[in-house]
């Protein structure tokens, strides 16, 4: 497993907050060993721990953060090329992203082009993962009430 490929695995494991400790029950070793696995490209581990790591952090749902909203927003608009950016900047594919959120890709690929509305709380959790901020990749609407239509920001 390249350095990279460690390094992801370990972003994706702070995402989740899950701790070395924890992730070290579930494989079978200790919080150091597994800090020591996630940082040294040379450091050695059994195969089937290597699996049981990978596994485990893959299938680890993401905490989504209390959304308590006075309005009764359900769906967020997101700017054209945002998400794509983040993502990207993040180097995932929509494929490892939308297996992590346990979404179809074919509807990730749409919020992505912004074809459809994000759930809000799938938008928290996707804000969280890749590192993003609500202001820069939500397309704001305001009503102007002496006007029939609304206008995007």
């Amino acid at each position: 497993m390249t350095s990279k490929e460690r390094a992801k695995l370990r972003e994706m494991r702070l995402s989740k907050k899950l701790t070395a400790t924890k992730v070290g029950e579930h494989v079978g070793c200790s919080y150091a060993q597994i800090s020591q696995f996630e940082l040294k490209e040379d450091y050695p581990m059994a195969a089937d721990k290597i699996k049981r790591y990978k596994e485990f952090i893959m299938s680890a749902p993401i905490p989504t953060a209390e959304v308590k909203l006075k309005s009764k927003i359900k769906n967020v608009s997101l700017k054209d090329g945002t998400l794509k950016e983040g993502r990207e900047g993040r180097g995932y594919t929509q494929t490892e992203l939308s297996q992590i959120l346990k979404i179809n890709q074919s509807a990730y690929n749409l919020y992505e082009q912004g074809k459809l509305d994000v759930p809000i709380k799938l938008f928290v959790a996707l804000s969280e993962l890749i590192s993003i901020e609500a202001d820069d990749i939500v397309k704001f609407k305001y009503y102007n009430p002496y006007s029939s239509t609304k206008k995007s920001l």
